[in-house]
Formats: structure tokens, sequence, C-alpha cells
């Protein structure tokens, strides 16, 4: 979904930048609800892409949490 305001598309993340994302979320007590709730909030504005950023951070972030601890 375009802004209004800015009809420039947005620029998709970068791996890295979805990475350090899921890095800061898992620092996040109740990170899961957090992006359920992003992740719901955009698909009710039918922005796809947003969603599957997050669906991508959510993914990240499991990954990070099913890691063996060093």
């Amino acid at each position: 979904m375009l802004d209004p305001i800015d009809p420039l598309p947005p620029t998709p993340l970068t791996d890295w930048e979805i990475l350090a994302v899921a890095s800061l979320m898992v620092q996040r007590c109740d990170c899961d609800q957090f992006i359920a709730e992003r992740m719901g909030l955009l698909a009710l504005l039918d922005d796809a892409d947003g969603v599957a950023t997050w669906h991508a951070i959510a993914m990240k972030v499991q990954a990070i949490k099913d890691a063996p601890a060093v």
C-alpha cells in the first residue's frame, strides 16, 4: 500500500536488517504477540509487503529462539 503523502514504494529490508530487527524483538518478553499484532494490523490495511516483512522477521525470531545456546 502506498502512502498518499509519500508516493514512492517502500524499500524492502535486507537480510541483515531483518536479522537486526529480529535480534531486538527476541529481547522483548512479548515479541510473539507484538509481531502477530503488527502482522494483523498490516493485513487489515492490505499491506502485503508489510505482512511479508514481518513474517520474515517472525521466522528469524523463531530461528534465534531455536538456536542452541552458546
